[in-house]
């Protein structure tokens, strides 16, 4: 008979994610904070007399800091981990023994 190998693996919970959930939210919004001064102040000064076109790029410019925060902040949470949990990628080999 084969063993079963058994790997204790903590499962995720409501808290773990309303933790992570809330943390990542949290640095997002510290890190937008300055790129958005940074990118509407000039932005719209420099586009102020190109009318329409600033209507467009101002938003998108918006969407692209804050989604840069938000990647910035996934980065730093998983390299920090969650409360006591700390996130790890490790390679599985699908290779099954043959018997």
């Amino acid at each position: 008979m084969e063993k079963a190998q058994s790997t204790s693996r903590p499962e995720a919970t409501l808290g773990f994610a309303a933790k992570f959930v809330l943390k990542l939210f949290g640095l997002t919004l510290l890190f937008s904070i300055i790129p958005l001064l940074f990118v509407n102040l000039p932005l719209g000064m420099l586009l102020i007399n190109f009318g329409k076109i600033s209507i467009l790029l101002i938003p998108l410019a918006n969407l692209l800091a804050v989604f840069l925060s938000g990647a910035l902040a996934a980065k730093l949470i998983f390299a920090w981990g969650v409360g006591d949990f700390e996130f790890s990628i490790t390679k599985v080999s699908a290779e099954q023994p043959s018997n």
